[in-house]
């Protein structure tokens, strides 16, 4: 778990003790962001809180520079204008994340949102089964600020009913395609043809996947992400057999699919246990 992972399922998690925090007869099998129930309720101190958003703040800056230079790249080498925009929404998903925590910064953490509804501006943190989500009143109602976490969906359709999403923020579906795990990162202002790779959003963006490998050639085929999320120098596999993603205006390709995807085959191929 990476460092504002921890901290986040730290300051958040649901009960007081858990496997691996470090004092005498800690629980066994209990660990975050959940932790043992018998140690009772977890009720965070404002500045366990504030440290896991201020880690969130202060990498925003790096993130835009990378996502900006990869925006940049992608233009330079050629590649549509669907690859811009992913770039453009990673690079201000930084910021809008930022923005998202230091709303949040000091704000009580709930399970069911405060009624009746209290004065404006009042913010909470509204724990659900799928990640953790800032609310803030705003003219006297309570509306959804975005998500502290990636949140972790059900199914495709918990993902596309769900509110709140930032553009280029990332999410995962437990029963992804083929009934595997699936990461997903949401974008705003594009209009890609919808099958299991794209899924459209409540929120009006499209959530595309971030899968690289296809049990067969028919699903390949299938995929309507085009260039964005995948790009020249990404390596896919078919089936066990590696394809390597080129330049949409690469001339010498091996196929190109009905997203205008164009890929070489390669003599390198998936490792399965």
């Amino acid at each position: 778990m990476g460092t504002i992972a921890y901290l986040l399922s730290t300051a958040m998690r649901d009960f007081v003790r858990y496997t691996g925090d470090g004092l005498p007869n800690e629980p066994a099998g209990r660990p975050l962001p959940v932790g043992d129930p018998a140690s009772g309720q977890h009720n965070p101190p404002k500045k366990l809180v504030r440290d896991a958003f201020l880690a969130i703040a202060e990498t925003a800056d790096n993130l835009t520079e990378t996502a900006q230079s990869v925006a940049a790249d992608r233009v330079q080498t050629g590649q549509d204008r669907a690859a811009s925009e992913v770039a453009a929404a990673l690079s201000a998903t930084s910021r809008e994340q930022a923005q998202v925590a230091a709303i949040a910064a000091g704000a009580p953490i709930v399970t069911t949102l405060t009624s009746p509804t209290p004065v404006d501006q009042t913010v909470e943190i509204l724990q659900t089964d799928v990640g953790a989500q800032v609310w803030q009143v705003n003219v006297d109602e309570w509306a959804i600020v975005g998500w502290l976490t990636p949140p972790l969906f059900e199914t495709f359709t918990q993902m596309s009913q769900a509110l709140g999403s930032i553009n280029g923020q990332t999410a995962m579906v437990k029963a992804g395609s083929n009934t595997e795990r699936e990461d997903f990162v949401y974008i705003e202002g594009i209009d890609q043809t919808l099958s299991a790779f794209v899924v459209a959003s409540d929120d009006g963006g499209q959530w595309l996947s971030k899968r690289k490998s296809f049990v067969d050639d028919a699903e390949f085929e299938a995929d309507t992400r085009g260039y964005g999320v995948l790009n020249a120098g990404d390596r896919l596999y078919i089936d066990g057999r590696a394809v390597l993603v080129v330049a949409s205006d690469e001339v010498e390709y091996d196929r190109e699919t009905p997203a205008g995807l164009r890929v070489r085959w390669t003599d390198c191929f998936q490792y399965t246990a």
